[in-house]
Order: structure tokens, then C-alpha cells, then sequence
């Protein structure tokens, strides 16, 4: 941990170190799976309504997959059934930027060190091994390369064209959930699921969507991309120091493992932890996190083809913070009203079906604003609706109606 204490101002101090998870949380959770085809707009609204981002393993790119990403919801890796021919169309899913995540088909991870100089981290079909699938701290890129998942909770529950219940029943899965939400707690560590959604045949995942959604809205986790976490992975472990001199915070840092490994594909920040009895501001112009009265996480971008960076903190009387409060939405007919700036996916589902079944989308709108005006026409006697919104920031949640 690197820890330092400097004057910010007139009898103000400072302290900092490097966040052990994304935005200063405890602990990061993780939900993957490796088709879109079938019930990805149950997961989508499911994401929404716990506040949780997917990700997605797949192999081609399409203007409804572009849509998902650019919702913010739903994020994409590469599906490794024939190397990485498909690197180039998920780059165009995720609007340009390089997929730094795959999962192994069939779990054959047999290449996978021939992939260390494209992806940084991959999942194979391995789960429940301990404290492999839950560590966050010492890991080798060799490691990350071919990482089992923490559960597999489909394995709990009953599915399409699988036997039931593989694993255990649904409340054991449900327990051990909890057991691993609290380890990874612990020791700031990483909770992985992976789920065929094409699988579900009931509305268990609903309820274990609800479950995690719960747990990372009771306790300070981080819910991200898989590319995201591991990304913060190399971040966090190519930081060598941190000083704070003349209102200079400077990091300095160099690539950890395998100089071949895609470090220039980063797009996750470092996340410093301040300590200050005044509000804060950074001169790279990136929302800082206030994570209480007096500490704030600060995001600073690592360039790889250089080894510092350093950026300015300042006292201001006007924060700019990240928002990750859900925003509060209301309906009154079509018309949409936020108490901040939103944008939405509009879903529907039969009455009386199950969610998995019948789920799907109406309507996008990607605008940021805190009114909004429904195109739908709405069927009140078939149909119920939920409307997945999310703001600037990233927090999100749905009006079911």
C-alpha cells in the first residue's frame, strides 16, 4: 500500500493510496456469459435494475450488439472458438476499442499463452477453486490469462437441455453466493459468474440478478466489465510509487509483466485514494469519486509508452464528482421525468410469462436528459413494461409500469 501525507493548503493535509479495486471499493463483482443469441434482454434489464454490468464473449459484431454497449450496460469480449479472428469485430462492437478480455470455447484454454501479446484476461470453464477464482493481488498475467470463474450459477438452478440442478440446489447456490461475497470482501478481491443466459428455462436468474444487485448495493462493491477489472489489474500492479510534492501528485510506473502483453489497450484508469478535510479537484478534468466527508478516489490515466504521469490537485469550491446515486424517474403517460440527466431502453414482457421467455425491447433513446418522451405505443392490458435507464455515471435502475 502506498501512503503519503502533504499540505493541500492552509492547515488542510492530504493523504493517498492506490485503490485495490476500481473507483476506491472494497471489492469488485463480475457477470459474463458467451452468447447473445437468446434472453439477452432479460439480462440487459436485469443489469439495469441491480445496477450491474455484463459482458458478453461473443464472435461477430451488428448494429443491435453496438446498441448494448453504447447503453452501458452490457460490454463484449472475444468468444475463443478460432483464435482471435474475431478481434477486429469486437473492436467495432465496443465503438472502437480493443477487447482486452476472451473466454476458451468448450474451455480448451490449450493457446493461451499465444494470446498474452492480445487479451490480458480470459475465463475458462473452471469454477469454485479457491482462492484462485476469488484473488485479486497476486496473480500472474499467465494466471489471468486463463482464470476459472468464482461460481457458475446456472449449475444451481433449473435449465434448458441440461440436467437440473448440476451443482447443488438453488438455495445452496444461493448460500455460497453470500459465502463468496463476503470472502471477496475481505480481502478486496474479485467475484466472477459466469451464466449461459440461453440456458435459463425459469426465473431463477431473475432472482439471483436481484441477489448480487442487493449484496453490491449493501456493501462497497465495485459491479463491472471483466474486461474493466482486468484491466485495473495491470493498472494497479505497474504502480511503483506515488509522491505529492508543490501540488503535484505524480505516479510512477512500469509494465509488470510480459512487455508483449496490450498494455496500450487500456482504458481503465488508476484510481488514487485521497484523504482531505476539503473538497478536491484534479487538473485532468475526470470526475473524482467522493466515497465520504473526507475521502475521495481519484482517477489518473496511465500513458504505457511513457513511465510517469502527474496531475494537479487542488482545493475548489465547486467538485466535480461522480454520481452514482440512482436517479429517481417518474411517468406520467409517454412522458419520461428524471431527477438528472438519463438515458433509457424501453422493455416489455407478456403478463403471466416469465421473464427469461418473453422479455423485449421496445425502443432506445441515447441522450443524456432529465425528460424524455416514450414513442411506444404502450399495451397496458398485455404487456408490463420496465424502463432501464442509466446516467452519466453509470448508475442505473428501472420504472416498471
Amino acid at each position: 500500500m502506498i501512503k503519503f501525507l502533504q499540505s493541500i493548503g492552509t492547515n488542510k493535509t492530504l493523504s493517498a493510496i492506490v485503490a485495490k479495486n476500481i473507483q476506491g471499493f472494497a471489492a469488485s463483482v463480475s457477470e459474463v456469459t458467451d452468447t447473445i443469441s437468446l434472453n439477452n434482454a432479460a439480462a440487459e434489464m436485469f443489469g439495469f435494475r441491480n445496477n450491474m454490468k455484463l459482458l458478453c464473449f461473443d464472435e461477430t459484431t451488428s448494429s443491435s450488439r453496438e446498441d448494448m454497449y453504447k447503453m452501458g450496460i452490457i460490454d463484449f469480449g472475444i468468444y475463443n472458438s478460432d483464435g482471435l479472428t474475431k478481434f477486429n469485430q469486437i473492436t467495432t462492437t465496443r465503438d472502437g476499442k480493443p477487447p482486452t478480455a476472451l473466454s476458451y470455447a468448450g474451455g480448451n484454454d490449450a493457446n493461451k499463452l499465444a494470446y498474452l501479446g492480445d487479451i490480458l484476461g480470459g475465463r475458462n470453464s473452471n469454477y469454485e477453486i479457491f482462492p484462485d477464482s476469488t484473488e485479486y493481488t497476486n496473480l500472474t498475467d499467465v494466471q489471468l490469462i486463463s482464470r476459472p470463474s468464482t461460481m457458475r450459477f446456472n449449475y444451481y438452478s433449473e435449465m434448458f437441455s441440461r440436467p437440473n440442478f448440476i451443482a447443488g440446489t438453488n438455495q445452496e447456490g444461493i448460500n455460497k453466493v453470500n459465502q463468496y461475497i463476503s470472502n471477496i470482501i475481505s480481502v478486496n478481491g474479485w467475484y466472477n459468474d459466469f451464466m449461459h443466459w440461453h440456458w435459463w428455462a425459469k426465473d431463477f436468474s431473475k432472482d439471483y440478478f436481484n441477489l448480487i444487485g442487493q449484496l453490491v448495493s449493501d456493501n462497497d462493491i465495485y459491479s463491472g466489465s471483466y474486461s474493466d477489472i482486468v484491466e485495473y489489474y495491470f493498472v494497479k500492479n505497474s504502480i511503483n510509487n506515488v509522491t505529492y510534492s508543490s501540488g503535484s501528485l505524480r505516479i510512477n510506473y512500469t509494465k509488470k509483466f510480459n512487455n508483449s502483453n496490450p498494455y496500450n489497450n487500456i482504458a481503465t484508469p488508476a484510481w488514487i485514494i485521497i484523504e482531505s478535510d476539503v473538497d478536491i479537484e484534479c487538473s485532468n478534468n475526470q470526475k473524482i469519486r467522493k466515497i465520504n466527508a473526507n475521502t475521495y478516489a481519484v482517477p489518473v490515466f496511465l500513458d504505457f509508452t511513457t513511465t510517469q504521469v502527474t496531475v494537479n490537485i487542488t482545493t475548489t469550491q465547486s467538485p466535480n464528482y461522480l454520481n452514482l446515486t440512482k436517479p429517481i424517474v417518474t411517468r406520467n403517460g409517454n412522458n419520461i421525468s428524471s431527477d438528472q440527466p438519463i438515458k433509457y431502453t424501453l422493455f416489455s414482457n407478456l403478463k403471466s410469462n416469465t421473464y427469461e421467455l418473453s422479455t423485449i425491447r421496445e425502443e432506445r433513446n441515447f441522450n443524456y436528459l432529465d425528460s424524455h418522451i416514450l414513442q411506444a405505443t404502450l399495451d397496458m392490458v398485455n404487456k408490463d413494461y420496465f424502463l432501464g435507464f442509466i446516467n452519466e455515471d453509470g448508475a442505473s435502475g428501472t420504472l416498471e409500469f
